[in-house]
């Protein structure tokens, strides 16, 4: 996986959903058949109410086991994904962003969630930006790691420009442009996800 480029976090994932199957069935996952595949699919969606997103996220970790380790072909394990519920999410207004972003007393707090709010940007894309990556001529973000990896770029306000250069001349950030504690270690998602929580 690592050589076709996917993430960490991917890796990660796709390992701990065929662990999980292996326990399931107390046996090695070459050992598993593809009906009992979809029996423990079934399980999880009937006793555990895991989302479509899990199950296809199973179901990939599934192709990647069947066709490049086990030499497989796919043809004959094939297993069809769910169709995806399609829900109208919920967005806040202008007005509750606002609110939400200037009720938080702390200067990064408010930067991180701004530069969200206007942007659009993933959380983990805002965690792994460098001060190098805001060209404030050219008023936009470049953005490294999304989702597949592609590079774009993002185009941002002067005002917002404004907010991080404050923001940047009162941290002075090493490595990240947003770290914690420690210098040139990036802000953690956990404390990502509390602070939007406390101003909620």
């Amino acid at each position: 996986m690592q050589i076709r480029n996917y993430s960490p976090r991917t890796i990660y994932t796709y390992v701990s959903l065929l662990a999980g199957l292996s326990r399931h069935y107390h046996a090695s996952p070459d050992k598993i058949s593809t009906q009992h595949f979809k029996d423990y699919l079934l399980f999880r969606i009937q006793e555990q109410n895991v989302s479509v997103s899990t199950v296809n996220q199973s179901i990939g970790a599934w192709k990647i086991l069947q066709i490049d380790i086990l030499q497989r072909k796919w043809e004959d394990f094939v297993v069809k994904r769910p169709r995806n519920d399609k829900r109208i999410p919920v967005v806040l207004s202008r007005t509750e962003a606002l609110k939400l972003i200037n009720v938080l007393p702390n200067v990064k707090h408010r930067t991180l969630l701004s530069l969200t709010y206007a942007t659009g940007m993933r959380r983990n894309e805002i965690l792994k930006l460098e001060p190098g990556h805001i060209d404030a001529q050219r008023k936009v973000v470049r953005v490294l790691a999304g989702k597949g990896r592609k590079q774009r770029q993002v185009p941002i306000s002067g005002q917002l420009i404004s907010i991080l250069r404050s923001y940047y001349k009162k941290y002075r950030p090493a490595t990240y442009l947003f770290e914690g504690f420690k210098p040139g270690k990036k802000y953690s998602a956990s404390s990502f996800t509390k602070i939007v929580s406390r101003a909620a």
